[in-house]
């Protein structure tokens, strides 16, 4: 082994004193009968190498120097000893910088072998990934219920807009004669405000014995009266009205058109497979008769 003229060794294929950076030449003493221990490599004279203690026995002369087992550079103020926090396993500062590919440490952060540091590197990906998972799944979770008060938003307005306008039909002046109640009845029943268009239809037809107007709409009246109750299913209220529609006409060549105008009503189809429709044909076909007789 060379030694320089400072007296400090050159390690195995350094070109450069690890103290005062002279440049290895010829001239440059060599190590004579050198033995090995312990985490420091030196060749003898014969070239053999081992790993052994730090000592370095030359005859009468006796020094020490430590090499880097992993890379063969010497350890020095400049290359510092460095030990795993994880398994104690002995490297030196430039080894740590060749396999964290010239990244420097950052303060606070373990010392880790290069075998540790990319068991560490692949911990770090994989909590990086269930993060962007875990992140991923809370945007989704709130995208979902940023949609869901946008439809209860809507829902809500709708709900505001359909009171809104039933108020206002509410607020508008009450008729003053049947026609105004009947015309209001069937705004209500073509809305499909069944229970609306029965309270204004009862309205109009107690107003109608109050006014002239009474002789033009009395039929109607008891007609959609009957449509109105027969579209909330109540057949008992819907009998009555119809036969006080029969009832109020004078020819009785109009009862059977009548009776055919039921069938054909759609908003009477229940009513007309109903026991009480039955009857209402049998009391018809009985007024049809007694027309007839008195004729």
């Amino acid at each position: 082994m060379a030694r320089c003229e400072c007296g400090a060794d050159f390690a195995p294929g350094m070109k450069f004193c690890p103290n005062c950076g002279k440049k290895k030449d010829e001239d440059s003493q060599r190590l004579e009968g050198g033995t090995i221990q312990d985490s420091v490599l030196v060749r003898s004279n014969v070239g053999q190498a081992s790993v052994g203690n730090i000592n370095i026995d030359m005859g009468a002369k006796s020094e020490r120097m430590m090499i880097c087992t992993a890379c063969s550079n010497p350890i020095s103020e400049k290359n510092e000893v460095l030990v795993c926090e994880e398994d104690d396993a002995k490297f030196c500062q430039r080894c740590e910088l060749q396999f964290r590919r010239g990244i420097p440490r950052q303060q606070g952060e373990p010392v880790l072998c290069k075998k540790c540091y990319k068991e560490s590197l692949k911990r770090k990906e994989e909590e990086q990934r269930k993060r962007k998972e875990t992140e991923e799944a809370q945007r989704n979770v709130e995208e979902e219920a940023r949609r869901k008060r946008e439809v209860e938003e809507r829902e809500r307005q709708q709900i505001q807009e359909a009171q809104q306008q039933k108020s206002e039909k509410g607020s508008s002046p009450e008729p003053k004669d049947a026609g105004g109640w009947y015309t209001k009845g069937c705004i209500h029943y073509d809305a499909k405000e069944y229970d609306e268009a029965i309270k204004c239809f009862k309205e109009a037809r107690i107003m109608m014995w109050h006014d002239t107007f009474s002789l033009h709409y009395q039929i109607p009246i008891y007609y959609m009266l009957a449509c109105a109750y027969a579209q909330i299913k109540d057949y008992d209220n819907a009998l009555p009205e119809l036969t006080s529609w029969i009832q109020s006409t004078n020819n009785p060549k109009e009862i059977p058109h009548m009776m055919q105008q039921i069938s054909d009503n759609k908003a009477l189809t229940s009513f007309c497979k109903t026991k009480q429709f039955q009857d209402l044909i049998n009391r018809a076909k009985a007024w049809e008769a007694g027309f007839t007789r008195r004729q």
